[in-house]
């Protein structure tokens, strides 16, 4: 901040499964640093597991360098077990004088300055309150909580993507307002080589499979249209991190006789291939109530597609007047 600018050790901490808007960021991120002359005279090093090595493609660069903190356990307990234990060692073994953690938690131990980047809404959300949720999955996310809080207490600066976000963090005592920024998730540009569209239009919806993502409701009122109308399929995009609700949705297009019309296909997929989809739809559909500030939705207005959305939570700052909203609770609405 003052006098002439020095060399700095730079770390990030990308210690979390490569998926989703998490990845996007950071893949975002390191191209960015990768090509940018700002970066030229400082050493970063990124941190990772070998869950987030998809990572490796987008560290091309001689000024980022690449470790990997593997850990003895798998998943979740993998990753908390590298971040609080490995991580505070790499950090003080290579010299890095401030971290970037780009998913929520931080080393609590490590004495280096920290940023951290929120991205999961649903720890300080009372939809987590409403049924098709078993008690893991509100037990991992209460942890999840607690964990994000301590790191918000612990990090010099809170990055959020939405001033829907950080409103909730002041209103549980969560945050301090001099040390909370608000920078909006972004897209990536749509590339040129993409294929024009081509095909059969269709209705897309990408998202993972959770009881707040509402796509039960979504079917509902899709099958509500179907016996007036004939929309174009319905493709729905996503990963049935939370099984039983992966079957709700399954049960809801089998109940409704929607086999021919409604087509799952499990994610993730490649990103370009993901970008060829929003690039074919006719239109896109997200009735989810729970959001930071959805990447996915970002793309959908960068894809210039017509949108209807969820009026809940972060939607309206998101699209503004680039939607027609809907009330994600009444299928009847959503089919209007």
């Amino acid at each position: 901040s003052t006098g002439a600018a020095r060399r700095m050790k730079l770390g990030v901490n990308a210690l979390f499964d490569a998926r989703g808007g998490a990845l996007t960021r950071v893949r975002q991120l390191l191209a960015r640093w990768s090509a940018a002359t700002y970066t030229e005279g400082h050493e970063i090093t990124v941190f990772c597991s070998r869950f987030s090595l998809p990572l490796l493609e987008f560290v091309s660069s001689s000024r980022l360098a690449l470790v990997e903190c593997s850990a003895p356990v798998p998943r979740l307990a993998g990753r908390f077990w590298a971040e609080q234990f490995r991580l505070p060692r790499e950090l003080e073994t290579r010299g890095v004088e401030l971290l970037f953690s780009a998913a929520n938690t931080v080393p609590f131990r490590s004495t280096v300055p920290q940023v951290v980047y929120l991205q999961n809404l649903l720890p300080f959300s009372d939809r987590l309150r409403e049924p098709g949720y078993g008690p893991y999955f509100r037990l991992r996310t209460a942890l999840l909580g607690r964990a994000v809080r301590r790191s918000v207490r612990r990090a010099h600066t809170t990055i959020v993507n939405s001033e829907y976000f950080g409103i909730h963090l002041l209103r549980a005592g969560s945050a301090a307002n001099d040390r909370l920024e608000v920078i909006y998730s972004a897209a990536d540009a749509f590339s040129s080589d993409l294929p024009p569209a081509s095909g059969a239009p269709y209705w897309l919806s990408i998202s993972g499979f959770y009881p707040y993502k509402h796509l039960v409701e979504l079917i509902e009122a899709y099958a509500a249209l179907m016996e007036h109308d004939s929309p174009p399929p319905l493709v729905l995009l996503g990963e049935a991190h939370f099984g039983r609700y992966g079957r709700m949705v399954r049960e809801a297009i089998a109940r409704n006789g929607l086999e021919e019309r409604c087509r799952i296909l499990d994610g993730p997929l490649p990103h370009r291939e993901s970008l060829e989809l929003l690039r074919n739809a006719a239109a896109f559909v997200f009735p989810s109530t729970c959001e930071a500030c959805p990447t996915i939705l970002v793309e959908a207005l960068r894809a210039g597609l017509p949108i209807a959305s969820s009026r809940a939570g972060v939607m309206p700052e998101v699209c503004g007047d680039a939607a027609v909203y809907f009330n994600p609770d009444d299928p009847d609405d959503i089919r209007q």
